[in-house]
């Protein structure tokens, strides 16, 4: 059941937005849509508390899917002597640091950096945590594989012919070569570290594992979700707005019916439009908050609102009937030739993660401050594989 507070939050947003709406309409009846000084100041005053509402919505539903995080209940279908060895393992290595643990206990390293592996079912449930804040991962196809060289050229360039209808004794077309992609999916490092008071690893009964792992989940979210739209593809993931032959290519971004810095409703058609039928019936919207604000002010060529807010749980706001989905790594600024959004089938976009994540426990480095530090390691990748999937919305 959704959080009562966020509820509220989103009800309120939806008020406001009519309100607004009201004058912008008024405005438009009475003076050709140039508001007055009393009209623009009360629409201010609404827009800067719409997206006070927007940051204030994002960061409780993170924090609330980061709370979730309960170790224990992964590992509940496991046995017993598993559940409390991954436990023990944790907490030790908080505890006494990493050297110590390698010393007592049988565990795979990283024969240069001192690094242990993360129990597996622990570092199941950080990557678990890590896609309920990626609004892309949430979405994406996820390989997650042994290879720690990731699974090399998945792309295809030029595809097989469509087969051909024959008869039963009729000779078979040969079909052009298949060839493959020029970027491989691989496994890039990614560390984060967390620091943590030395009075709350040792208090009796803190969940120090959890919220290690909290804390982990919503770095390495933050980090993941911005490579995953602007990463440049060298030793990072391919980001969907990196204008790339390897990924979305410049064709793919479209600017007609816009003008310099504004989005209007003929953008909007044409890039929906241009994501192939096949991926259109699947697309989702990817925008800045701001960004959604001001299309939520664009009507129709039947005048009604192209916007239409989610006020039930678990729905998103929606434009020209799909859903919107807002990241603070999204471009905000409308400027000329500039991307302002995207419209696209995110299963398109193809990530592998390797499965050993590793960690190390740094105690004596952050002694001075009463702390330990916490470094996480994982290895990822991801990349557009069809681009008829991504259309991006592109000022004129």
């Amino acid at each position: 059941m959704e959080d009562e507070s966020i509820k509220d939050l989103k009800i309120e947003k939806f008020k406001l937005v009519a309100s607004a709406r009201e004058i912008f309409d008024k405005a438009q009846k009475d003076d050709k849509g140039v508001l007055n000084q009393e009209q623009t100041n009360s629409t201010n005053k609404m827009f800067d508390r719409i997206k006070a509402i927007n940051a204030s919505v994002k960061l409780k539903e993170q924090m609330n899917e980061i709370e979730k995080i309960d170790v224990q209940a992964v590992l509940k279908d496991h046995p017993a002597t598993t559940k409390n060895k991954d436990i023990d393992f944790m907490v030790k290595a908080l505890k006494v640091g990493s050297e110590q643990v390698l010393n007592s206990m049988q565990v795979d390293s990283d024969e240069t950096g001192g690094f242990l592996t993360m129990p597996q079912q622990i570092s199941k449930k950080l990557l678990i945590e890590i896609e309920k804040i990626v609004h892309i991962r949430k979405y994406a196809t996820v390989h997650s594989t042994n290879s720690i060289n990731g699974l090399g050229y998945i792309s295809v360039d030029d595809g097989f012919d469509e087969p051909d209808w024959t008869g039963e004794i009729s000779n078979v077309k040969e079909s052009k070569d298949f060839k493959l992609g020029k970027r491989e999916l691989g496994s890039h490092p990614l560390s984060k570290l967390v620091k943590v008071s030395r009075d709350l690893i040792a208090a009796d009964g803190f969940d120090i594992v959890s919220y290690v792992m909290r804390q982990l989940a919503y770095k390495f979210g933050q980090a993941e979700e911005k490579a995953y739209i602007l990463g440049t593809g060298a030793a990072q993931p391919l980001g969907i707005l990196t204008q790339s032959k390897m990924g979305v290519s410049a064709d793919r971004w479209i600017s007609g019916g816009n003008t310099a810095t504004l989005v209007k409703f003929d953008n909007l058609k044409r890039v929906k439009q241009a994501v192939h039928p096949n991926f259109r019936k699947n697309g989702r919207w990817l925008l800045h908050s701001d960004v959604v604000l001001a299309l939520a002010l664009i009507k129709d060529s039947n005048g009604q609102y192209i916007w239409q807010s989610a006020v039930k749980d678990g729905e998103h706001d929606r434009l020209l009937n799909s859903p919107i989905l807002e990241s603070e790594f999204m471009p905000k600024t409308f400027t000329s030739g500039l991307a302002i959004g995207v419209f696209a089938d995110l299963s398109q976009y193809h990530i592998h993660d390797y499965k050993k994540n590793e960690f190390q426990v740094l105690r004596e480095l952050y002694a001075p401050q009463g702390k330990t530090g916490f470094i996480s390691r994982k290895r990822t990748d991801g990349m557009p594989l069809e681009e008829k999937a991504f259309a991006v919305m592109k000022l004129a």
